[in-house]
């Protein structure tokens, strides 16, 4: 385990004493049902890591921001460290954000990742439940966004490049849904490609799962001939982003979740239905169903998404469908 977890575990098992800039906030300690969350957090984090996305530690690794409704507690390759918040998260980037239900990862100075997320003792007061389970529902959105923290080099800088060009103030992944839920043809499309999606996914044998990819692929390239033209061919390639973006966040959450061994065991379906959560979100939804798909029909696609010039989501389905 990295440097940072190791502290960040010995610091929350042996109750260590906080850091001098925190001496004062004498009552900025882990509660004891977060403090197991973050463990084992962390622990799923280094399953997923080298069995699932089979990626090395990062050189530099993510400045982990966890906090409860009173305190902030911080890791990174330095020992821990906590502070009292008064009700307001900092964040490496300069952003403040009021200490309620949140979970992010962003970049900071040179592309340094981080991530921040609040505890389940928060989560729990918002009254946020899952059929999961509340824990293991929030230990498959911490996989999701600590696999982001391994996409900076390749995938944020092409995100940094849309959002300029786009210049918009609504700005996030959810931006192609944004911008064309109102159209019921557009849509139409975006379910009916999904739905093939997670057919081929299931389906009984690798031909027929492919034949069907082909024909999520094909209806996937004639709604973006469609549609992403004039003032709004940019949204071509900030969709194939996020889409592996989010994607492969949600398909490492799944797979832990319900593929390996030491994960939580969950039922495929019952795991499927939680993270799709009624396909409310199109980049989250569609990206997992292409993920996996490509992880069925697409083999090492691992090495060639984490990589400093990442394959797309829409590349691999192209692939599979060959």
């Amino acid at each position: 385990m990295r440097k940072g977890a190791a502290l960040f575990l010995a610091a929350l098992i042996a109750a260590a004493p906080l850091t001098a800039a925190a001496q004062d906030q004498a009552d900025c300690k882990f509660q004891d049902a977060d403090a197991d969350w973050a463990t084992e957090a962390m622990q799923a984090w280094a399953i997923a890591r080298d069995d699932l996305l089979k990626v090395p530690e990062a050189e530099t690794p993510a400045r982990l921001i966890l906090y409860d409704a009173a305190c902030t507690f911080t890791v990174d390759a330095d020992p821990w460290r906590a502070a009292a918040h008064g009700g307001e998260i900092e964040t490496p980037d300069g952003g403040k954000l009021p200490a309620k239900v949140a979970s992010f990862a962003a970049a900071f100075g040179e592309g340094q990742p981080f991530l921040v997320m609040a505890l389940p003792s928060i989560w729990e007061a918002q009254g946020v439940k899952s059929d999961l389970g509340l824990p293991t529902m929030l230990t498959g959105v911490f996989l999701h966004e600590m696999t982001h923290t391994r996409q900076m080099t390749g995938l944020y800088p092409r995100i940094g490049a849309f959002q300029k060009a786009y210049g918009g103030s609504d700005f996030d992944d959810d931006i192609v849904q944004t911008r064309f839920e109102a159209n019921a043809a557009f849509k139409a499309g975006i379910d009916a490609e999904r739905d093939l999606l997670y057919r081929a996914a299931a389906a009984a044998t690798d031909a027929e799962a492919r034949a069907l990819a082909r024909q999520a692929h094909a209806r996937i390239a004639a709604r973006r001939a469609k549609w992403f033209t004039g003032k709004d061919a940019m949204f071509a390639e900030a969709e194939d982003t996020f889409l592996t973006l989010e994607g492969s966040g949600q398909w490492v959450a799944y797979a832990w979740l319900t593929k390996h061994p030491l994960g939580a065991e969950i039922e495929p379906a019952t795991a499927l239905t939680a993270f799709r959560r009624g396909g409310r979100k199109w980049s989250q939804d569609e990206g997992l169903a292409l993920f996996l798909v490509i992880d069925r029909l697409v083999p090492d696609w691992q090495a060639r998404v984490f990589s400093d010039e990442p394959a797309s989501a829409l590349q691999l389905l192209a692939e599979a469908t060959r």
